[in-house]
């Protein structure tokens, strides 16, 4: 569960999340809502960060693949679009759409990705820029699921590690060659 906290807020009940302990609560730097989430045992994440576009090369079942993604904290992130192109006739390919009653974005295992334009154009930028913490729903096969994003530039980038495991592909980092390894032959082991 996320729950945005407000800067403006200046207290919080210790008892406001005791039926949630795996909540993540957003704020800003130095809020009250920083403070509480130390206090009470309970994960923080920034609302707002940096994000540096990854360095990394990315290869989808060993054929290398040009991505517009950003690390941030360790991580990298891609646009579902991007991904569901790369993985489009796979065995873990997924249609995307947007679900306008639920106002949230709808995955479909299986499904041929239909293109809608713009998908694995890469940007030319090479500079870290600000990333604001994503509120986007995302429903799989019709559940809600929960994946870690962030806005950058108007586009919702996607934590490559949760995408995989919703979807179930293999992600391996190869350090030595600075490698991101993505397997559609093989399901996602955590790590």
């Amino acid at each position: 569960m996320r729950a945005i906290i407000s800067s403006t807020v200046i207290s919080i009940s210790d008892d406001a999340f005791g039926n949630c302990p795996n909540v993540t609560l957003y704020g800003a730097a130095g809020s009250y809502a920083e403070t509480y989430t130390k206090a009470n045992k309970l994960s923080f994440s920034l609302l707002t960060v940096v994000a540096s576009p990854t360095a990394a090369t990315v290869l989808v079942n060993g054929k290398m693949v040009a991505f517009d993604a950003y690390n941030i904290g360790g991580n990298n992130y891609f646009k579902l679009r991007d991904l569901a192109m790369a993985l489009s006739g796979s065995d873990r390919q997924f249609e995307l759409g947007w679900n306008s009653l639920k106002n949230a974005i709808s995955l479909s295992t299986g499904e041929t990705y239909t293109p809608v334009g713009g998908e694995l154009a890469v940007s030319s930028g090479t500079t870290s820029v600000s990333a604001l913490f994503s509120t986007a729903s995302v429903f799989l096969n019709g559940t809600e699921i929960c994946l870690k994003a962030y806005n950058i530039n108007g586009n919702n980038y996607f934590k490559l590690r949760d995408v995989g495991e919703a979807i179930d592909f293999g992600v391996t980092w190869n350090a030595e060659k600075s490698t991101i390894e993505i397997d559609t032959t093989s399901g996602y082991v955590f790590e």
